[in-house]
């Protein structure tokens, strides 16, 4: 499922999503990081959050969804 992010930091997230998730779950998430490569590969973040508040009707009758990030590491980088 695709979500859009918002606000990002080393401590964690906050992203709008179609589905409402529970305040205490424990989520898998893969962040895409934009880079400035001209061969179009971009990176991602791997990490495991848990959903510290959610915020129903946040916009367009989606869920606004803060996590807090639990473990991360970087991906590699893909092409496009």
């Amino acid at each position: 499922m695709e979500t859009i992010t918002q606000d990002l930091s080393s401590r964690g997230f906050y992203c709008l999503s179609k589905k409402q998730f529970a305040v205490g779950e424990l989520l898998r998430c893969t962040l895409q990081i934009p880079t400035n490569d001209p061969g179009g590969r971009e990176s991602h973040l791997e990490c495991h959050v848990l959903v510290v508040r959610v915020d129903e009707h946040a916009a367009d009758g989606q869920y606004g969804i803060a996590c807090r990030t639990e473990d991360y590491r970087l991906a590699g980088a893909r092409g496009g």
